[in-house]
């Protein structure tokens, strides 16, 4: 995909789509997928219904790299 994306592409979904996917992201703690989406200039800090987004995800979980990488990386606001 990233591979895609220096060619152009981008990632394209509801906005409903990108919030499970970015609360999977944080649950799982997949870095790699939300530097992915992040370079897809998805916005990060769409929520699900509960108005969880993938920070509060994180934290639940013990991803620390993950919550450096949003508060280093990006204009992620907590």
């Amino acid at each position: 995909m990233s591979y895609l994306n220096s060619k152009g592409a981008t990632a394209i979904a509801s906005q409903d789509q990108f919030a499970k996917m970015l609360c999977i992201v944080g649950f799982e703690g997949n870095l790699d997928l939300l530097k992915l989406l992040h370079l897809c200039e998805v916005d990060l800090e769409t929520a699900d219904y509960d108005l969880r987004h993938v920070g509060h995800l994180a934290a639940c979980e013990g991803h620390f790299e993950m919550l450096k990488y949003l508060a280093s990386e990006t204009k992620f606001d907590f």
